[in-house]
Order: C-alpha cells, then sequence, then structure tokens
C-alpha cells in the first residue's frame, strides 16, 4: 500500500510451551543426499559443512562422538516414525552438537507463560488440514547463528493471518523485530508474547523481508515511514496449549516447538509421541 497506509491482522493465538523455539533453524539442504547414504562418514559431513577442527584433536574426537550418537538417534527415530508424513530425521548441520551446545548457539527464547486455554471444543474438524495448501504459509528459514526463533515465530504468524485474510503472502521482516523490539534482546532471546504486545501497543508496521532482510545479527532499528506493502499488528490473543489438544479445539493459529526435535530431524511433521530422549536417565 502507498502512502504509508497499512493493513491490521489480528493473531488468534499464540500457543508458548516450555521451550518456546521456533524450527525454523532447521536447515532444508537437499545436497546431503551423500551423508544420509553413507551416515558415519564423518569426513564427508566435515567437508559438506565447512568444519574446520583439526584432525586427531581433542575437539575432533569430541565432535565425533557427538556425529556418531546422532546417526544412532537417527536411525531409532525413523524407525518410529510410520505415517507417510512423519518427519524424518538424519545428518544435518547440528549433527556435531551437543543438545547443550545446540541449546546455548540456537536457543534463547523467554518462557513467559501465557494463560491456559480454557475456550469451548471444536466439533467437526477434518482429520487434516495443512494450511501450506492453501499456499499461505511462506519457506522455511534459517535463523543461522542468532537466537532470533522469538522473531521468526511472531512475523510468521502474522504474514499467514494476514494470507489466510485474503492478501497475497508476503515474507515480513524478522530482522525489523529483531533490532527494534526494544523489550527483547535480539540475537540473545526474547519471548513472542512480549513481541507481540510491543507490536500492538506501538502499530509498528512490518515491511517487507525484500526492503528489510534478515541479517541474522541484532543491529541499529530502522523505520519505513513510507513503505509499501507493510502489516501492522491489530489485536492478538496468547494463550497455553498443550499438543494434540490444541488441534481439537481449531482455534487459530498456534505455534509450538521443541528443541530436540529441531536439532535431529529434517523434514517431515514432527510428532510428540516421538521418544527424543537418548542416553543415561
Amino acid at each position: 500500500m502507498r502512502g504509508g497506509h497499512h493493513n491490521l491482522v489480528a493473531v488468534a493465538i499464540v500457543s508458548t510451551l516450555v521451550f518456546p523455539v521456533c524450527c525454523q533453524i532447521v536447515s532444508t539442504d537437499d545436497t546431503v543426499t551423500k551423508l544420509n547414504s553413507s551416515a558415519v562418514d564423518f569426513d564427508l559431513f566435515r567437508e559438506h559443512y565447512n568444519r574446520t577442527y583439526a584432525v586427531n584433536s581433542e575437539e575432533f574426537f569430541r565432535r565425533q562422538l557427538f556425529y556418531q550418537s546422532s546417526v544412532k538417534r537417527h536411525a531409532h527415530l525413523n524407525n518410529l516414525t510410520t505415517a507417510p508424513q512423519s518427519a524424518q530425521y538424519g545428518i544435518n548441520k547440528f549433527s556435531d552438537l551437543s543438545q547443550e551446545e545446540f541449546k546455548d548457539l540456537y536457543l534463547h527464547a523467554s518462557a513467559d507463560r501465557a494463560p491456559p486455554y480454557s475456550g469451548p471444543k471444536a466439533a467437526g474438524l477434518p482429520a487434516k488440514f495443512d494450511w501450506r495448501e492453501k499456499k499461505v504459509v511462506a519457506p522455511v528459514q534459517d535463523q543461522l547463528a542468532c537466537g532470533s526463533c522469538w522473531a521468526f515465530s511472531v512475523v510468521g504468524a502474522m504474514q499467514s493471518v494476514h494470507a489466510i485474510g485474503g492478501s497475497p503472502l508476503t515474507p515480513l521482516s524478522v530482522q525489523q523485530v529483531l533490532d527494534c523490539s526494544y523489550q527483547n534482546k535480539g540475537c540473545n532471546g526474547g519471548s513472542p508474547v512480549r513481541a507481540l504486545n510491543w507490536l500492538k501497543r506501538t502499530r509498528l508496521k512490518l515491511v517487507p523481508q525484500t526492503e528489510y532482510p534478515y541479517k541474522a545479527k541484532t543491529g541499529m532499528c530502522h523505520f519505513f515511514p513510507q513503505s509499501h506493502g507493510e502489516v501492522a499488528l491489530k489485536n492478538f490473543t496468547a494463550q497455553d496449549f498443550r499438543v494434540p489438544r490444541a488441534a481439537e479445539r481449531g482455534e487459530g493459529l498456534v505455534l509450538c516447538s521443541d528443541r530436540a526435535q529441531c536439532l535431529l530431524s529434517k523434514h517431515g511433521l514432527l510428532s510428540s509421541t516421538e521418544v527424543l530422549y537418548w542416553g543415561p536417565k
């Protein structure tokens, strides 16, 4: 829209779980086919992902152990996923990280808990419904080495709700939220609910990602008073769900995730019934 006119969207529901992080950090790189066919080839992994730790160093052997453990977990989890669209687990760029290292590098969301959902249970819901088939969900992005999952969650919800309302699907600027949401901590983490409250209070217009591209680092806040195609938040409701009960309610858009699943998965639909723990109790 020209002349600073902006669209308003109302995000119906955002669910914040124990680990309020987003799975958008998982790369969908198709070039790892060779790794999947020779899963124990650590040298091929190092070459593909440009790992520079020296051969036979202490770090090399430590990373190799994490990698071999990942391979075992992939086989275990893939045996549990039988549905056609179930998640598939395999080698990705996180395969030589421990879960603690993964958490320290990527997961910095603040766990602001929303009140429990107490609305009515919906009836007559379809067995399957995928908003991606309606062309209202933008492609997955990689947040890189920046704890910006909270910003991706907020922007992803807003752009999808905007598209569901009949507008073209336009990727909005995650970097704008990262730089300008002053109550959060940029790449060091933040809260989706806190960011939504900030957007509602300020009525800041999110511009298209093409005008304010993602840089995977916190920078100076930029304003675009004459931007085209911007979207502002009108209202939102934050309530706490538990999957799969959330789907039974039929209410709005739900954001949820699990850090361990993001660490191991390649593609497909993640299931909360899959056992992700591996190791001693």
